[in-house]
Order: structure tokens, then sequence, then C-alpha cells
């Protein structure tokens, strides 16, 4: 099966709140937020305070605008929720009323393994 592929991804990317200071500047830099480098790094943020991400956080990475907001947080939001093709499954299964099904999808994948 497809174990051993999604086994040497997980240890080829660090999840976000593993990531340090410096780490974390690099990860900006390639969603295209240089301008936090500065910030990021006179408060030492590290991934962790990216999981947890609130709007202390944002005010001290000066992210005011609200395109600059919505570019972090959906980078952040993919981070922690790779877009897989279970996920995306998920996505779809996943409306305010599909709670049952998506528990019992997920019990029928389990059993299935």
């Amino acid at each position: 099966g497809n174990s051993t592929e999604k086994d040497v991804n997980r240890q080829v990317y660090k999840s976000l709140s593993e990531l340090n200071t410096e780490e974390v500047c690099e990860w900006f830099s390639s969603i295209g937020l240089q301008k936090c480098l500065p910030f990021i790094r006179e408060a030492q943020l590290c991934g962790a305070d990216l999981a947890s991400v609130d709007s202390t956080t944002l005010d001290i990475l000066h992210i005011i605008t609200l395109e600059d907001r919505e570019q972090l947080l959906s980078a952040i939001y993919n981070e922690l929720h790779p877009p897989s093709t279970m996920t995306r499954t998920l996505d779809s299964m996943l409306g305010p009323d599909n709670v049952e099904t998506f528990t019992a999808t997920l019990a029928s994948m389990t059993k299935s393994k």
C-alpha cells in the first residue's frame, strides 16, 4: 500500500509547531511574507506560536491588512491540515449536518485497513 510513502513525507516535513525561529523565517519567505522576518526574529517566534496563532501574534507580526491576514492564516491552515485525498473527501462531507456521516465513514475506513 501507500503507507511507506506517507511515512517518508512525515519525516521530511517538520510540522509547523516544531519549527524554530529561523525555520519560521524561511517558511514566511516561502509564503511571500518576508516583511514579517524582522518581527519574527525580534519576538523569537517559533512554530508553536503560529500553530496557535491569535490576534496578539498577528500584532507582533504587524499583519494588519485583511489580505496579509488571509494569506498567513490560510497558509497556516494548510500546514496544519495538508491537502491529501482523504482530507479533500472529508472537507466535502463535513457540512454542518454531516458529522454522523463523517463518523460512520471514518469508522468504515478504519475497519477496511
